[in-house]
């Protein structure tokens, strides 16, 4: 009798997919497609300037963003390291600092975000929008 696999095993492929194919289709066109939205940020060992494609609602001065993958990935630990990152969402780009992490069924999570998160309940990034 084969496993199941895990609920984590399973966003991990699915993780990898989306950044060989998925993310290099759309990532050029997400900022443009709310709540899709784009975190440009900087890598914590290299230096250099990333771009990855995420799910994003701005609400009440403050970026969420749904962590699909969790927090292991190299994108998230890149924005908790430096604190801060741009979000490009609906044509404009805005700079989010005070970065943190919480779980989406948290109150101060908006709705939308809290129902796309539910099953398995998924961390999202909150920080400051800053103008």
């Amino acid at each position: 009798m084969g496993t199941q696999p895990s609920v984590r095993g399973v966003q991990r492929r699915v993780a990898v997919l989306n950044k060989r194919y998925t993310n290099r289709v759309l990532g050029p066109l997400s900022y443009r497609m709310p709540p899709l939205a784009v975190v440009d940020h900087v890598g914590r060992k290299t230096g250099r300037q990333y771009s990855t494609p995420v799910v994003a609602v701005l609400s009440g001065g403050r970026a969420f963003v749904l962590l699909n993958y969790g927090p292991e990935t190299q994108w998230v630990k890149n924005v908790l390291a430096v604190g801060e990152y741009t979000l490009r969402r609906g044509g404009r780009a805005v700079r989010v600092t005070g970065t943190r992490e919480v779980p989406s069924d948290s109150p101060e999570v908006p709705a939308l975000l809290r129902l796309a998160g539910a099953w398995p309940v998924r961390p999202v990034l909150v920080g400051d929008v800053v103008t």
